[in-house]
């Protein structure tokens, strides 16, 4: 498949090749940067409700009870 695009970019003049060359690193280019940028708020947030989450978390095990059982023989 590639050996045939090759080919085919070959019969093409330099200016089509580098044309063709630049669209396609542009498009990569822009793909990547939407991916970059959709996962940019997972990176960048303040955490408030990561935060929050493992402050739940925390509280709820720091405020559990340990329940002993009495001993009603004394």
């Amino acid at each position: 498949m590639y050996t045939r695009y090759i080919t085919h970019m070959h019969t093409r003049t330099p200016h089509q090749r580098r044309n063709h060359a630049l669209l396609v690193a542009g498009g990569l280019t822009i793909l990547l940067a939407l991916a970059w940028l959709a996962t940019l708020p997972l990176r960048t947030a303040s955490g408030t409700a990561l935060d929050q989450g493992q402050q739940d978390a925390s509280a709820a095990v720091g405020n559990a009870t340990l329940i002993v059982p009495q001993d009603s023989s004394q």
